[in-house]
């Protein structure tokens, strides 16, 4: 004779055996995919500190930009006068009879 088995049984049953294979596939999983995962974090933890480090430069070059932007109008007005002045010393050197190549 067929043994008759309530639903609730079954779904007990159908319940411990998912339970079962998940618990068999996490145990597999932690073996292969927690080392994988172990190297994932070394390599995120690195990148971060990198990304730090770059954050930081950045910031120390844009300190520096702005403090440049001054500096920058000094320079163009000193090689301007440079310009002016060399091109009258060579007028200045035309009249003594040297020639400037």
């Amino acid at each position: 004779m067929a043994e008759w088995i309530s639903e609730s049984e079954v779904d007990r049953r159908i319940r411990n055996e998912a339970s079962r294979i998940a618990d068999e596939r996490i145990a597999k999983m932690a073996d292969k995919d927690g080392e994988r995962l172990a190297v994932l974090e070394t390599r995120y933890h690195h990148m971060e500190q990198q990304l730090n480090l770059l954050v930081q430069q950045v910031g120390e070059m844009h300190e520096l930009m702005l403090k440049a932007k001054g500096a920058r109008w000094a320079i163009l007005g000193i090689a301007g006068i440079a310009g002016f002045i060399s091109a009258k010393l060579t007028t200045v050197a035309a009249l003594f009879g040297l020639r400037m190549p």
